[in-house]
């Protein structure tokens, strides 16, 4: 598929998900929301006053539930661009990650923690182990069932004992396919992929810059700090996928 095409289905997909989700939100009774507690989410936008303006609002952080659009966007263009079998499970990872993200940040909800990080973790871990299976010569179907197994593992098993430990799993994860893929090159892959290997990397160091100075309360829009992430980090994931597929 041309990458005008590509990028027309992935926008409509993006805003059709944008409207369920906005119905979704604002049909709903914060009250009805099992484990709903008024801001406690760790990402607070607008330091409300004592939390007063959030507390029968839904969603409740709305940059942060909708920049996770991006992941959505994302990644179904690389799918519908490449129209390969690894792309494919890399566009259900990241639209599982972006409705997870997304219900956790318009609920706050232990829940909603638990997809977003599940989420999180699948669409690394998935990326990780094309990487690792390119530079090892694995294979079609075992190269996208290896994909799957590691996103599930990933998504399902490791969300607890990383859960509060999020950024160093991912930094594991991008340690294995930098690391996979400066191999693959050293030995003589597609030197085509540098350039998107770079622009991701140079995209990630951003996001973690970015989060951090958010973290600490530091970034100087508030209310932007973590979308930034979602943004950045989305479109590294585009751009580092794209530069391990060319390693084929």
């Amino acid at each position: 598929m041309s990458a005008l095409v590509a990028a027309g289905f992935a926008a409509g997909l993006t805003a059709l998900v944008w409207y369920l989700l906005f119905e979704l939100f604002h049909g709903l009774d914060p009250a009805g929301v099992r484990d709903y507690v008024p801001c406690a989410g760790d990402w607070n936008e607008a330091r409300m006053n004592g939390c007063a303006n959030g507390l029968n609002r839904l969603p409740q952080q709305p940059v942060n539930t909708y920049t996770n659009l991006a992941y959505l966007a994302s990644s179904a263009f690389v799918a519908l661009s490449l129209m390969t079998a690894p792309a494919y499970v890399l566009g259900v990872a990241s639209f599982y990650h972006c409705l997870g993200s997304a219900l956790y940040h318009g609920t706050s909800t232990r829940w909603g923690g638990y997809l977003d990080i599940s989420g999180m973790f699948a669409v690394f871990g998935a990326i990780a182990a094309y990487a690792v299976c390119i530079l090892l010569g694995v294979v079609e179907p075992w190269l996208t069932a290896a994909m799957i197994v590691i996103a599930v593992f990933s998504g399902l098993l490791l969300r607890k004992p990383f859960r509060n430990r999020v950024i160093l799993l991912i930094a594991i994860f991008l340690v294995l396919i930098y690391g996979a893929a400066a191999i693959g090159l050293s030995l003589g892959n597609n030197r085509a992929a540098i350039p998107w290997l770079i622009a991701s990397f140079v995209v990630f160091l951003v996001a973690f810059v970015i989060w951090n100075l958010d973290k600490a309360g530091n970034f100087p829009l508030p209310r932007w700090g973590h979308g930034f992430w979602h943004l950045l980090t989305a479109g590294g994931i585009a751009l580092v996928f794209y530069g391990t597929d060319l390693l084929r």
